[in-house]
C-alpha cells in the first residue's frame, strides 16, 4: 500500500584528514539528510566519534536552510577549534554543495515513486 512520506535526501562530503589524527581514520565523512520541499537540514553526523563535535554541529546546522548555510558554518568554524577543523569544513562544504546543486528552487513537495511491492506511493 501507499503511504505518505517526508521527502528527504542525504548528502555526503568528504576531506582528508591532517595525519595523524583521531581513530586512524584517514577521511572524514560528513552526512547532511535535506528536506527537499523546505531545503532545510533534518540531521547532521560524521564518521568522527566526538560527542562535543556532534552537539555542535546538531546546534549549528540542524533546521538552517541550504540559502542560509555558510552562516551556519561560519559560526562552526568560530566555536569548534581542532586540528582537523580545515576538513570539517571542507567536508561541510562539499554536502552542502552536492545538496545545493542537486536539489532545485523549486523541488516538489511530493512526488510519487514507486515501492518495493510496486505501488505508487507519494513521498
Amino acid at each position: 500500500m501507499g503511504h505518505t512520506a517526508i521527502s528527504t535526501v542525504i548528502f555526503v562530503g568528504l576531506a582528508r584528514l591532517p595525519q595523524p589524527c583521531v581513530a586512524g581514520d584517514q577521511t572524514l565523512a560528513v552526512e547532511l539528510e535535506i528536506e527537499l520541499p523546505t531545503r532545510r537540514i533534518l540531521a547532521v553526523s560524521s564518521n568522527l566519534q566526538l560527542p562535543g563535535l556532534a552537539r555542535l554541529l546538531r546546534e549549528t546546522l540542524v533546521g538552517a536552510c541550504l540559502n542560509s548555510a555558510s552562516e551556519a558554518l561560519l559560526e562552526l568554524e568560530v566555536r569548534y577549534s581542532a586540528p582537523f577543523t580545515a576538513a570539517l569544513g571542507a567536508a561541510l562544504r562539499r554536502a552542502l554543495q552536492r545538496a545545493t546543486s542537486d536539489i532545485p528552487v523549486d523541488a516538489p513537495s511530493a512526488a510519487p515513486v514507486r515501492s518495493r511491492e510496486g505501488v505508487l506511493a507519494t513521498i
